[in-house]
């Protein structure tokens, strides 16, 4: 830092030390001046949401992620992060297309899918929800992840669909 005080990657890196100290206001401090040396560094705009995220302050921290996947679409932690927060605070029609748009990438990813068919639950889209949690389950079995998916499939009107699934 003393030799490159305004270097935005620096700043950054400080601002990431803070974090995992969960010094929060620390770490806000240090990301907005690696913003400030440089307005398209996303990992920087990535860091200041987590830091809003730890001091409760969630729609500046949506704001920052959004931030961040501006300066870098293919910003995976971004959209993690956004659909996880969109879901957290019940915004589920945002928090599906950052879901849906990871597992384009990570189609592999079950805890994302599985967030995802809550997610699409939670908005009435049973059929939906149920595909994405029989991926799941086709994946890795378990008992718990199959009466959740026969109660979708229920939802959706799958009716024959669920009782198989219950009686397999």
């Amino acid at each position: 830092l003393a030799e490159q005080p305004g270097n935005s990657d620096t700043l950054a890196g400080l601002g990431e030390i803070a974090l995992r100290r969960q010094q929060y206001e620390t770490a806000k401090t240090f990301f907005e001046q690696a913003i400030e040396s440089d307005p398209d560094n996303a990992s920087a705009y990535a860091g200041l949401a987590s830091a809003f995220n730890g001091l409760g302050m969630v729609d500046q921290a949506l704001a920052s992620f959004e931030s961040a996947l501006a300066a870098n679409p293919q910003n995976l932690q971004a959209r993690y992060a956004l659909g996880l927060l969109y879901a957290q605070t019940g915004d589920y029609v945002h928090a599906i297309p950052h879901m849906e748009a990871i597992l384009e990438v990570r189609p592999d990813w079950d805890n994302i899918r599985m967030r995802l068919a809550k997610a699409q639950e939670e908005t009435g889209a049973y059929g939906l929800a149920a595909d994405n949690a029989v991926i799941v389950l086709n994946n890795s079995y378990d008992d718990q992840t199959a009466l959740y998916v026969a109660q979708l499939e229920a939802k959706a009107g799958r009716t024959s669909s669920a009782v198989n699934r219950l009686e397999g």
